[in-house]
C-alpha cells in the first residue's frame, strides 16, 4: 500500500484499504447450491440460533486462510462431539435417514467452493477462493484442493460448466480466464497476502480467535475496554505513528521487491544476447546448407563440366582419326580375302566346302539321334528290363513293358495306400502330443491336480462369495503319497477319488458357498463338506491306507486325516489273495474289500493325467511330460515311416510312367538307332581328308584363307568398337553441353558463403564430379551437425530464460510475467 492510497478520497470508509465485501459459498455443509452474502464496508454482525450454519460458514473461510484448518472450533462443545466435522463431511452435506439407511445429501461426485471478495473503496477487487472436488466413490483421503485469486467475484456458473472431470490449475485457468490457480496453499497464501497488504500471518490467528468467540474468559468489561470502546487520544496518536511507520515500511518493502526483481532478472540481458547470436548463427548456417551450398555445387560443377567438355571433344577427334585408319586396314584385308577365296575355288575348294557342309549337317543329325537313343536306353535301364539293342530286342522289351504296366499299377496303388496310412498315423500321434502338451500347460497354470471343470466351479464360487481358493480347498489338494509309497498311488487314487474332488468348507462360509453353488450351471457335479462337523473318531492300524499318505499341515489337513482314518480304514495288502485275512482291505492292484461279503474292483487303468491327489501337480506334470516325450519319439518314427512310404510311392509311380511310355512308343528301330548315322559321318570325314591330302597347294590356300578371314573379322570388330566409343563420347559431350547451357544464368554463391566453404578446400579443389559429390556430402553432414549443436544451445538458453521468468512469476505474480521480456531487450 502506497502513501497516496491512505489520503482521504471521496466518502468511502478508509479508501485504499481492502475490506471484505462479499462471501460466496457453494455445496458446503448445509449450504446446498450457490449462495452469496454481502458484507457492509463498515462491518456486518452474523447471528443466529445453533445449527443454522454459522460455524459451517466460518469453517469454509478457514479453508481459505489455512491449508489444514482446525474445523468446528466455534461450535458448542465441539471437542466432545462424536461427529466432528471434516472437509469430506462438509462436501457430502447433511446425513439423511431413508428406508435404505443413512445417506449423504451429496453422495455422488461433487465439488465445493468458498470465496471471499475484498474491495478497496477505489473500485479494485481481489477474490480469494478455495475449491474442492471429490469423485463419485471418493473417500476422506481423495479430496482434491485448489486455490484461486481473481480480480472479480468468483464465476460460479462457469465452474458448474467445468464438467465431471476433477479440478487442475490448467482447467481452472480455462474456466476462469485471467485468474491465478494454485494447487499448493503456501504459494497461494504468500500471493494473496501480498495482494491484500497483510504483512504478518498472526493476523489470521487473531481473526480466528475473534470469530470463534475466544478470549472472553477474563471478563466482558476487559474485552469491551480493549476491543470495543474508543481508545484514548494518546493511543490514537500512537496508532497514527505506527500507521505512518507502516506506510514507510510498505515503501521499504516495495523497494526490496524491486531490488529482488532486478536481481532475479540480472542474467536475462546476457542470455538474451547469447540467444540472439545463436539465432543469427542458426539462420546463417541453415542458409549456407540449404541455399548457398546448392549454388556452390552449381559453380564447381560448371567448372568441372567445362573441363570435361574440352577433354571429351579431344577424345572424340582422336577416335575419328583411329576409325579412318581402321577402315583402311579392313578394306585391305577384305581385298586379300577375296583374292585368296578365288584361288581356293580354282583349286577345288568348292567340293571341299560341300563336304564340310554335309559333315556339319551330319553332326547335328547324329547328336539328335544319339540323344534319342540315350533317352530310350535310360528308360529301359530304369525299369530293369533286359534287352538286346536291335529291332527284335526293342520289340521284345516293349512287349515286356506292356505286360508289366498292370502289375505296376497295382503296386503303385498299394504304395499310395501305405503312404496315406503312414501319414495319418503320424498326424494322429502329433495331435495326441499337442493335446497332452496343452493339458500340461493347463496343469502348470493351475498348480493343482484338480480337473479344470472343478477348478472353474471353485473360481465361480470365490467370485460370488469373496473367498479365496485357500479358504475352500479340495480334499485332493491336502493329501499326497508318502515317501516311498509311489507304488500305491493308482490304488489310492481309485479309492479316494470321490473324496479328492470334495470341497472342504468352514462352518462360517457354508451358507454363502451353498448359495453360490445354487447359481452355478454347466460345471459338473460338486460335493462339499462342512469342516465344522468332526469326523468319526478312529485309530489307524498297521498298514492302513492312512499310513501310506501325507497330509497338509493345517486345520483342514488334520480334519482330512481323521476323515480318512475313520472312513477308509483299509489294510493295505500286496495281493488279492491276502484280502481274505482282513475285514476291510485294499490290494496293490486296486481291489477293495468293503466288508466280509462285499468286494469291489475298478478295472479301468488310471493315467497320470487322471491323478487328483497331491499338494502340487509337479509329479503329475513330470509323468505327463514323460508321456509327451514318448509321443514325440513315436511321432518322429511315424514321420520317418511316412517319408519312406512317400518315397516308395513316388518311385513306383515313376516306374509306372516309364513302363507306360515304353509300351506306347511306336518308333521304328531305325529312327532311334545312331549307328548308321555315325558310320555315314565317318565316311564323310575320310573323303574330306583324302581330298585335302591330294593337293598340297589347296592345303596352303586353305590355311592362308582362314588366317585372312580371321584378321578381317578382327578388323571389322575394331571398327565397330571405335564407332561405339565415338557414340558414347558424343552422348556424354551432349549431356555435358546441355548441363552447361542450363547453368548460363545461374546465380553465383555469395562471398561470405565462399569464405565459409574455404576451410573444406585446404587439401585442394575437387578434380572430378565424384570428388565434388564426396566433398559436398561431407560438408552437408558437417553443417547438419553444426545446426543441431546450435539448436541444442538455443534450446538450453531458452530453457534458462523460461526458468528465470517462471521463477519470477512464482515469486512476484503473473502480473509482472510479461515485463521481463521487455527488459531483456535492454543491455
Amino acid at each position: 500500500m502506497s502513501i497516496a492510497t491512505t489520503l482521504p478520497i471521496g466518502e468511502e470508509l478508509n479508501p485504499g484499504q481492502f475490506r471484505l465485501s462479499q462471501i460466496q459459498i457453494i455445496n458446503w455443509g448445509t449450504f446446498h447450491g450457490r449462495h452469496s452474502m454481502y458484507v457492509d464496508r463498515a462491518g456486518t454482525l452474523l447471528t443466529g440460533h445453533p445449527g443454522v450454519g454459522k460455524s459451517t460458514l466460518f469453517d469454509g473461510i478457514q479453508h481459505i486462510f489455512y491449508a489444514a484448518p482446525r474445523l468446528n472450533e466455534s461450535a458448542h462443545e465441539a471437542s466432545n462431539r462424536k461427529d466432528r466435522r471434516t472437509t469430506f463431511s462438509y462436501m457430502r452435506g447433511r446425513k439423511i435417514k431413508t428406508n435404505d439407511g443413512v445417506v449423504y445429501q451429496r453422495p455422488s461426485a461433487t465439488w465445493s467452493a468458498t470465496a471471499l471478495v475484498f474491495e478497496d473503496g477505489l473500485g479494485r477487487h481481489v477474490t480469494i477462493a478455495a475449491l474442492f472436488d471429490l469423485p463419485a466413490n471418493g473417500l476422506e483421503g481423495q479430496v482434491g484442493k485448489h486455490y484461486v485469486i481473481h480480480d472479480k467475484p468468483l464465476d460460479t456458473e462457469a465452474l458448474e460448466k467445468h464438467g465431471s472431470r476433477r479440478f487442475s490449475p490448467s482447467s481452472l485457468h480455462a474456466a476462469l480466464p485471467g485468474a491465478e490457480a494454485f494447487d499448493v496453499h503456501k504459494t497461494f497464501a504468500e500471493r494473496f497476502r501480498r495482494k491484500l497488504g497483510i504483512h504478518n500471518d498472526k493476523a489470521f490467528s487473531l481473526l480466528r480467535t475473534l470469530q470463534n468467540g475466544k478470549g472472553l474468559d477474563k471478563g466482558v468489561n476487559r474485552f469491551f475496554r480493549y476491543e470495543v470502546l474508543d481508545k484514548p487520544a494518546t493511543l490514537t496518536a500512537a496508532a497514527a505513528a505506527v500507521e505512518d511507520f507502516n506506510h514507510l515500511s510498505g515503501i521499504y518493502r516495495q523497494l526490496e521487491d524491486a531490488r529482488e526483481q532486478r536481481d532475479a532478472l540480472a542474467p536475462v540481458p546476457e542470455l538474451h544476447e547469447k540467444l540472439r547470436e545463436l539465432t543469427q548463427s542458426h539462420s546463417r548456417t541453415v542458409e549456407l546448407k540449404n541455399v548457398q551450398l546448392p549454388l556452390l555445387r552449381q559453380q564447381f560443377q560448371a567448372e568441372l563440366l567445362a573441363a570435361k567438355a574440352v577433354a571429351l571433344g579431344e577424345a572424340r577427334d582422336q577416335k575419328l582419326v583411329d576409325i579412318e585408319s581402321a577402315i583402311q586396314a579392313k578394306d585391305t584385308l577384305a581385298e586379300s580375302v577375296s583374292a585368296l577365296d578365288e584361288q581356293h575355288a580354282n583349286h577345288g575348294g568348292r567340293a571341299i566346302e560341300s563336304l564340310e557342309k554335309d559333315i556339319r549337317s551330319g553332326k547335328r543329325e547324329l547328336a539328335e539321334r544319339q540323344r534319342i537313343e540315350a533317352g530310350l536306353r535310360d528308360d529301359l535301364d530304369s525299369v530293369a528290363l533286359e534287352y538286346d539293342w536291335s529291332a527284335h530286342g526293342l520289340a521284345a522289351a516293349r512287349a515286356a513293358a506292356t505286360s508289366g504296366v498292370e502289375r505296376q499299377q497295382e503296386e503303385t496303388e498299394s504304395a499310395r495306400t501305405r503312404e496315406y496310412e503312414a501319414v495319418a498315423a503320424s498326424v494322429n500321434v502329433k495331435t495326441q502330443e499337442r493335446a497332452l502338451r496343452s493339458e500340461i500347460e493347463s496343469y502348470q497354470r493351475r498348480g493343482s491336480n484338480i480337473d479344470s471343470r472343478s477348478a472353474a466351479a471353485r473360481r465361480a464360487i470365490c467370485a460370488a462369495t469373496g473367498l479365496t481358493p485357500e479358504d475352500m480347498p479340495f480334499a485332493g489338494e491336502l493329501v499326497d503319497m508318502g515317501s516311498g509309497q509311489g507304488a500305491w498311488r493308482p490304488a489310492a487314487e481309485k479309492v479316494l477319488r470321490s473324496l479328492a474332488t470334495t470341497l472342504l468348507i468352514r462352518s462360517d462360509d457354508l451358507a454363502a458357498v451353498t448359495s453360490a453353488i445354487d447359481g452355478l450351471e454347466g460345471l459338473g457335479k460338486l460335493r462339499w463338506i462342512n469342516l465344522g462337523v468332526p469326523s468319526r473318531p478312529a485309530k489307524s492300524g498297521k498298514n492302513h491306507l492312512v499310513t501310506k499318505l501325507d497330509f497338509h499341515d493345517s486345520d483342514a489337513g488334520f480334519w482330512l486325516r481323521e476323515k480318512v482314518t475313520g472312513d477308509f480304514a483299509y489294510t493295505c495288502v500286496d495281493s488279492d489273495a491276502e484280502l481274505h485275512q482282513h475285514s476291510k482291505a485294499l490290494s496293490l492292484a486296486g481291489t477293495v474289500k468293503l466288508s466280509q461279503a462285499v468286494f469291489e474292483r475298478d478295472t479301468r487303468s488310471i493315467n497320470p493325467a487322471d491323478y487328483l491327489l497331491g499338494f502340487n501337480n509337479a509329479a503329475k506334470i513330470a509323468q505327463l511330460e514323460e508321456q509327451a516325450q514318448a509321443l514325440a519319439t513315436e511321432h518322429a518314427e511315424s514321420a520317418a515311416a511316412a517319408t519312406q512310404s512317400s518315397l516308395a510311392k513316388d518311385q513306383s509311380a515313376r516306374r509306372l510312367a516309364l513302363l507306360q511310355r515304353i509300351s506306347t512308343d511306336t518308333r521304328a528301330f531305325e529312327d532311334v538307332d545312331s549307328a548308321v548315322l555315325s558310320a555315314q559321318l565317318e565316311t564323310l570325314h575320310a573323303t574330306l581328308e583324302q581330298t585335302i591330302a591330294g593337293s598340297t597347294t589347296l592345303a596352303q590356300l586353305r590355311d592362308s584363307l582362314a588366317a585372312a578371314k580371321t584378321n578381317l573379322e578382327a578388323a571389322v570388330g575394331r571398327v565397330a568398337v571405335l564407332h561405339h566409343d565415338v557414340s558414347n563420347i558424343e552422348n556424354d559431350l551432349a549431356q555435358v553441353q546441355s548441363v552447361l547451357a542450363g547453368n548460363v544464368n545461374a546465380v553465383p554463391a555469395e562471398d561470405w558463403a565462399m569464405e565459409s566453404f574455404a576451410p573444406y578446400l585446404l587439401d585442394g579443389e575437387p578434380a572430378t564430379l565424384d570428388e565434388l559429390e564426396t566433398l559436398l556430402s561431407r560438408v552437408t553432414v558437417d553443417l547438419g551437425e553444426r545446426i543441431a549443436t546450435i539448436k541444442e544451445r538455443q534450446f538450453r538458453t531458452e530453457g534458462a530464460l523460461s526458468e528465470i521468468f517462471k521463477a519470477f512469476a512464482r515469486q512476484f505474480g503473473p502480473d509482472h510475467e510479461r515485463e521481463p521480456w521487455h527488459g531483456c531487450r535492454c543491455s
